[in-house]
């Protein structure tokens, strides 16, 4: 559906009726991190073990996008978007919540295409905001057990929001670059699992 929104935006095309039919409806996304291996510092995203403690700290920020072009994409007449918060689908290509093979050959990264995002209008309440607090457990690693099962995953699950009939809206900078698209979302749960399904943390709205 994000890839017909995309299309949809890059031919100046009517919203598409599928799109707009996702509004309601429950989504659950996962992606793996961690894929690299453990961050050199604990405030960095992903994991750290630290093995005196025997401890591992796991740690996930949301993205916060500031631009006004994105918060007019989202407002409407009587609702101004204030704030966006959520997070980018890396590699949305991968429909699998895998690591992506190891070639060999390392590269520039694709920028950012696709994202799901929580809408605050303004005047609304700021308890659900996370600002810059990231997603951050600590677990502790029993002695002689092996360390979870990896990759780690986010699981974010939710419902996809209205947001006036369009879901999905996509933006681009030309007529040759590909659209970059958000998923307007209503946020239910966020967790960190292991590659087994084991639920390491759990965050509830």
């Amino acid at each position: 559906m994000a890839a017909t929104a995309a299309e949809a935006h890059a031919a100046g095309a009517a919203y598409p009726q599928d799109v707009a039919a996702l509004a309601g409806r429950r989504f659950e996304a996962r992606q793996p991190f961690g894929c690299a291996g453990p961050r050199p510092s604990e405030t960095a995203d992903g994991y750290v073990i630290d093995e005196d403690r025997r401890a591992m700290t796991i740690q996930m920020t949301a993205t916060s996008w500031s631009d006004e072009g994105w918060r007019q994409a989202f407002s409407a007449p009587d609702s101004p978007a204030e704030a966006l918060e959520g997070f980018w689908l890396r590699r949305p290509w991968i429909t699998s919540a895998a690591c992506p093979a190891s070639s060999g050959v390392e590269g520039p990264a694709s920028g950012e295409s696709l994202g799901l995002v929580r809408v605050f209008a303004a005047g609304g309440s700021r308890i659900p905001r996370r600002g810059e607090r990231p997603y951050r457990t600590t677990v502790k690693l029993e002695p002689d057990a092996p360390p979870p099962a990896m990759p780690l995953q986010l699981v974010v699950r939710g419902k996809i929001a209205d947001a006036g009939g369009r879901p999905i809206r996509c933006r681009a900078g030309g007529p040759d670059q590909r659209p970059v698209c958000l998923v307007s979302i209503t946020l239910e749960r966020v967790s960190f699992e292991t590659a087994d399904g084991a639920t390491v943390a759990d965050w509830r709205e």
